[in-house]
């Protein structure tokens, strides 16, 4: 998961299927680490997992709102498409294939802090989502 305010990649769950189980082990990272108010609007595209009634309750009952784009829409999903093509261009591609899953899990986390720690984003004045954050935090302080 995405915040769209500073880019920060904020949660993630991997598994070797892809179950209704994993967007719901993300939302629960999610909300763990960033404890937000009521009201807050959590994104998705149509896939089968976000359609799910176990998605749905869940989203609901941490206060949110769930928020789904038009059906073939291009811009949907932009953000997290953007993150995973960087993500196979710099982790996976210029090296080898993992040759397993933990390898697959530790090139993640590695660019889940490489993306949050030293990426510079245009979109947020090319800070890092880390130091926009914390800049964010600084003024309203």
């Amino acid at each position: 998961m995405i915040d769209a305010f500073s880019r920060k990649v904020i949660s993630w769950a991997t598994n070797d299927r892809h179950t209704n189980e994993l967007p719901i082990e993300a939302l629960a990272m999610a909300t763990a680490a960033r404890q937000p108010t009521p009201g807050g609007i959590v994104h998705s595209d149509r896939g089968y997992q976000f359609t799910s009634r176990a998605w749905l309750s869940t989203v609901e009952h941490a206060g949110m709102h769930p928020s789904m784009g038009n059906v073939g829409s291009a811009l949907d999903n932009a953000l997290i498409e953007s993150w995973f093509s960087s993500f196979k261009n710099e982790a996976i591609y210029p090296n080898d294939t993992p040759p397993d899953r933990t390898s697959a899990r530790r090139a993640l986390v590695r660019h889940i802090d490489f993306h949050n720690r030293q990426r510079l984003h245009s979109a947020i004045g090319y800070n890092t989502p880390n130091d926009h954050e914390n800049n964010h935090i600084n003024m309203s302080a």
